[in-house]
């Protein structure tokens, strides 16, 4: 048996750590990244969307991150090149907040969804926090830490950030907006979200009660056409998952199960789409060619992990790679020794180059729990 990976199953099961869940996932459709310039010098920061509906959408940031620019440029989650001018409408140098509209509505992403707020009230000091933006060469990541105290109206938390998530929503247990980042420096500092709701308010923009609620425009990406009619040439054919409800993880009566899959518990999805078959050679090779790529083994100079069927073991050759795996392979068999790094580049092109994204954790394990569920130390084996 061979150790090396399958990209069909990766593709479904490669967050099996609870990382990334679906409510992080919904979360950082709401985030948005920020390029401003002012005097010469580029500033990147965070923002977040606070109203959305079909005429027009609102983002608020830190005010710092678009002071001296008037049309700061926004990239929305799944479409990280693809800048699109908005306008500062109003500024709070008070309280450093600051009021963008995009100007064109249209351009506006059809998953893109405002976030629900919080009120102060609702934290207690026991509550898991977290933030989402853009610190250097990382985009929408999430950060954890816990509230450390409060500094007259503002919300300290216990952790310095990169200035990158200026501006970024301070959010409480993967789901809800409880403040806005607007210092990053020493420990970092917030300004609460009933705050935040009153500014805005003043402004004249009400805020939705729940997320992507009321008159807001649905997040549900459009199904007129079949997912495979409109793939891309070198884009998996891909397959449409119903919504569901499944049981997430392991009974505790399972062999072999892991720490870290307990406990179970039911988890309900909405529809998606899943790769029909296996990545192929083809497919892997379009993306080698077009990021110039090389794959775990081809850098390490050490090969992958194959089975010597003589002497009944794994040994890792330095001639064999995902090119080369040591038996012959047409372009439209499953491609083989690739690592969860290499797994992780190819998804990242994907969703670079098709706008499209692939299944969160639990998604992805509702498309093949019964198939992957005995497999995980063979799945992510280089």
């Amino acid at each position: 048996m061979h150790t090396v990976c399958n990209l069909c199953l990766l593709i479904a099961c490669w967050l099996q750590t609870s990382v990334v869940a679906q409510e992080i996932d919904s979360l950082r459709k709401g985030v948005v990244k920020l390029s401003a310039t002012a005097n010469g010098v580029q500033k990147t920061g965070t923002g977040f969307i606070v109203r959305r509906d079909k005429q027009v959408t609102y983002i608020i940031t830190a005010m710092h991150v678009v002071e001296g620019e008037k049309f700061p440029k926004v990239a929305f989650y799944g479409q990280p090149h693809v800048w699109i001018d908005t306008e500062v409408l109003k500024n709070d140098p008070r309280n450093d907040i600051s009021l963008l509209k995009v100007r064109d509505n249209t351009q506006v992403p059809m998953n893109a969804a405002s976030l629900h707020f919080l009120t102060e009230e609702d934290l207690k000091d026991s509550d898991e926090l977290s933030v989402i933006g853009f610190p250097g060469a990382i985009d929408w990541a999430r950060v954890t830490m816990a509230l450390a105290g409060k500094d007259g109206l503002d919300l300290i938390i216990d952790r310095q950030l990169q200035e990158g998530f200026s501006g970024a929503p301070l959010i409480k247990h993967n789901k809800e907006v409880i403040g806005l980042i607007t210092r990053t420096d020493d420990f970092g500092r917030a300004i609460p979200s009933d705050i935040v709701r009153k500014i805005i308010a003043g402004w004249g923009v009400a805020i939705s009660s729940q997320p992507s609620g009321g008159n807001e425009r649905s997040t549900t990406p459009p199904t007129a056409k079949p997912v495979s009619e409109t793939r891309l040439p070198f884009e998996p054919d891909m397959v449409r998952i119903p919504s569901g409800s499944f049981l997430m993880d392991s009974p505790e009566t399972e062999a072999d199960r892991r720490s870290n899959e307990v406990p179970q518990h039911r988890v309900s999805v909405a529809s998606f789409a899943i790769s029909r078959t296996e990545i192929t050679v083809a497919q892997f090779r379009q993306f080698v060619q077009d990021s110039r790529y090389q794959t775990t083994a081809e850098k390490s100079g050490k090969g992958c992990w194959v089975w010597n069927v003589k002497e009944k073991k794994n040994e890792q050759l330095a001639q064999r790679n995902w090119s080369n795996p040591g038996f012959k392979q047409a372009d439209n068999h499953p491609v083989v020794c690739v690592s969860w790094d290499d797994t992780q580049a190819y998804l990242a092109w994907l969703t670079d180059r098709t706008g499209r994204e692939v299944p969160a954790a639990d998604r992805s394990r509702m498309g093949i729990r019964g198939t992957c569920r005995n497999h995980s130390s063979t799945l992510l084996s280089g």
